[in-house]
């Protein structure tokens, strides 16, 4: 047996005759002069629920029902078909708008260019409007209902809200049920369809499941630790839940694995690549550098193990003349326009070897990060662009390039790339990381991997700066993007005589650059074991 339909209407009595009643899932629109209303008053529910008590004063309702005239025209179709209307299969499902004054330039200004694949209404239903708000909100604002269109008066709250078996017999919980629906139509008008704090979130937020309402008025939307289902009600059943605003944020900040951009396998094949034994991907222009391979994970199929110049471990690889000196010139100039500051230290990790020893004393060397007018550098993007080209990681992936200083002295200690738990983050882990040197030291100054073999060996690499060389090494285990690779882990050694130039680029797993995520506000919500 299917769960049972319960509608309720809400009549305005008026001066002895019905006026046109408001839909318990709509709430109440009056034109000009709006009639505050509790919709969550306490609603009459009879022993004997029943159709037959509203009926229908035109013979033709049905039909008219049939063909979606409730919804088309609600005032009339409301006054004089209430039992069709009623029985139909839509409960909890069509919001209204407060307002009809529709604009005449709410449009699509994206769909005019017939070169785009997809349309604003595909990226809005994909959830664009709150994944890419900068664009979806200034491109797309009629799909993202950031403003109304000319005639549009309803909108979607979600499936059709059903009272579940178990509870048909209940009228106290079909009572609290109703009152959700009410005041769930109630809070999508009245505030996530006219609040500017919505406007990211408004298109997505949406009733997924059938039993929405029933679960709000079970206290499952609440947040105690014993609520498992809690994670599912804010992604779910945001609306009956009147959380919209914490659906945003949980949408933005968590994790999507599905669009990693690499897999098992691919680091390694990447790397080959670089170094020419396999070939570049498709309509790829692959800088003119020289490779040097200083680590790999096997011998080439060409090669004995014989007077070999490298080591068996991870990938670690210089790309000789990747850049020409007057990049290397400008991207210098670049960073002391930036101004440089102490660096500091990313992961924490680092300093527990040596408790007392402070970050001063662990990180001695300044830094600037390529950001506003730097981005937009021509050099800059086309240093960028060569990068991506190499490792098939789009620029979006990227952190801000950081520009690095060392005078003589100055050194960073053992660490590495690999940031403890931002693969649980939206961008994901740090995966790759390509360090450019951008001139010649005098004396000192060695990039210094430690540990390459991973047996304890002290088998370390040190490979000096050459100015427009790239040097690149894996952060993450190629059998597992997400997992630290341990042999990975180096150092800047002491600048002696002269001046150390680089930049830092570092690949993230997914999208960097648009990262619209308010972690402290996720942290608010997240930490409920539902999220696991």
């Amino acid at each position: 047996m299917s769960p049972t339909k319960i509608i309720v209407t809400l009549v305005l009595l008026i001066s002895g005759t019905y006026q046109p009643s408001v839909r318990a899932d709509v709430p109440l629109k009056i034109q000009s002069t709006p009639i505050e209303m509790d919709i969550t008053a306490d609603l009459f529910i009879p022993e004997a629920i029943t159709f037959e008590i509203l009926p229908d004063f035109r013979p033709y309702c049905s039909k008219m029902a049939d063909r979606g005239k409730c919804h088309l025209n609600p005032k009339r179709m409301l006054k004089d078909c209430i039992s069709s209307c009623l029985a139909g299969e839509d409960l909890g499902t069509i919001g209204y708008f407060l307002y009809e004054e529709g604009n005449t330039e709410c449009i699509n200004s994206h769909d005019s260019d017939p070169d785009l694949s997809s349309t604003c209404e595909e990226m809005a239903e994909l959830g664009n409007c709150h994944l890419n708000p900068d664009y979806m909100l200034e491109y797309c604002a009629k799909s993202c209902l950031l403003c109304l269109p000319v005639g549009a008066e309803t909108f979607m709250i979600g499936v059709a809200q059903e009272i579940p078996e178990e509870y048909q017999n209940n009228l106290d919980h079909i009572k609290k049920t109703l009152k959700v629906i009410t005041s769930t139509s109630d809070y999508m008008s009245t505030k996530v369809m006219e609040e500017s704090e919505y406007d990211n979130i408004r298109r997505s937020c949406r009733n997924l499941y059938s039993h929405c309402a029933s679960n709000a008025a079970l206290g499952h939307c609440e947040d105690d630790e014993e609520n498992d289902t809690y994670y599912e009600m804010i992604t779910g059943c945001a609306p009956a839940c009147k959380m919209c605003d914490t659906l945003d944020v949980v949408e933005v900040c968590h994790a999507d694995e599905h669009t990693n951009i690499f897999e098992e396998g691919d680091l390694d094949m990447m790397f080959r690549r670089i170094v020419g034994e396999k070939p570049p991907v498709d309509g790829v222009i692959i800088p003119n550098y020289v490779p040097v391979v200083h680590s790999r994970p096997d011998h080439p199929h060409e090669n004995t193990t014989k007077d070999i110049d490298y080591i068996i471990g991870p990938w670690v690889v210089t790309l000789d003349n990747f850049i020409s000196d007057d990049e290397c010139d400008h991207l210098i100039q670049l960073g002391k326009l930036s101004g440089y500051d102490r660096s500091t230290i990313e992961d924490e990790e680092d300093e527990e070897e040596d408790e007392e020893e402070d970050e001063e004393e662990y990180r001695t060397s300044v830094n600037s990060w390529c950001q506003d007018e730097c981005v937009d550098d021509l050099i800059v993007i086309d240093v960028l662009e060569r990068i991506r080209n190499i490792t098939g990681i789009p620029v979006s992936h990227y952190e801000p390039l950081q520009m690095l200083k060392y005078t003589a002295g100055q050194y960073y200690k053992t660490h590495h790339d690999y940031i403890d738990g931002s693969e649980e983050g939206k961008d994901g882990q740090r995966m790759l990381t390509v360090f450019l040197y951008l001139n010649e030291v005098e004396e000192g100054g060695a990039t210094r991997f430690n540990d390459l073999s991973g047996n304890d060996e002290d088998l370390s690499l040190d490979i000096y700066s050459k100015k427009g060389t790239a040097l690149i090494w894996p952060s993450v285990e190629n059998n597992d993007p997400s997992a630290r690779e341990e042999r990975t882990y180096h150092e800047a050694l002491p600048v002696i005589k002269g001046f150390k130039y680089g930049a830092n680029a570092w690949l993230h797993q997914r999208d960097y650059d648009n990262d619209y995520c308010d972690y402290d506000a996720f942290e608010e919500v997240s930490w409920h074991s539902s999220f696991a």
